[in-house]
């Protein structure tokens, strides 16, 4: 069986990006056919697969998009309040846009507190770990339609405008890897509709 289709893997991967206070309720395997994450920073730049912050340049707000157009594995959940997603393998490739935006313009600034100074430059942040977690309460469209063979098609929008086009599969896999795949699948269903 593929490491994809086991729930404990699954449950890890999820597990690193729960937030303090949180515990993880559901989570399966979908179908990514489309995302697109949107992250707001203040005085940072990218450089390389990481965000350096510099405190001493001009304010300014750095949109970081994080998007994918090819169909590949991801595994969602939810906790009491967000919803959480992590790739089903570590090294999963995404394509990132940077640009400054408007400083007059309301965005949602990330915290920069939790930069690691891990190369002695300056504090930074690896690419990859952003856009995992979501407030359940910023959904401003959760769609499902049925698809083919009990599979379930999902279309989320968040404030942020970070969007999500999933396909929930009907069973998880071969074999018994995920035996609570169904269950979970209904819960965060009714946790995402909008």
């Amino acid at each position: 069986m593929s490491v994809i289709f086991d729930e404990s893997n699954m449950q890890n991967r999820l597990g690193e990006y729960v937030p303090e206070g949180e515990t993880l309720i559901a989570g399966i395997h979908v179908v990514n056919k489309e995302l697109h994450l949107f992250r707001y920073y203040q005085n940072c730049v990218p450089k390389d697969d990481k965000l350096y912050r510099l405190d001493d340049v001009e304010p300014k707000v750095l949109q970081v998009t994080k998007g994918k157009f090819a169909t590949d594995d991801l595994y969602i959940g939810i906790t009491q309040n967000y919803f959480i997603v992590a790739t089903c393998t570590p090294n999963t490739k995404f394509y990132y846009k940077f640009d400054f935006v408007d400083n007059s313009e309301p965005h949602e600034l990330e915290s920069t507190e939790n930069f690691l100074n891990r190369d002695g430059i300056a504090p930074s942040i690896d690419l990859r770990d952003i856009g995992h977690i979501f407030k359940l309460s910023d959904i401003v469209k959760g769609e499902f339609k049925k698809g083919m063979f009990g599979s379930v098609k999902c279309d989320l929008e968040f404030r942020d405008k970070s969007t999500f086009k999933l396909l929930f599969p009907k069973k998880a896999g071969l074999g018994n890897g995920m035996p609570h795949h169904e269950e979970y699948r209904e819960k965060i269903i009714t946790a995402l509709t909008r």
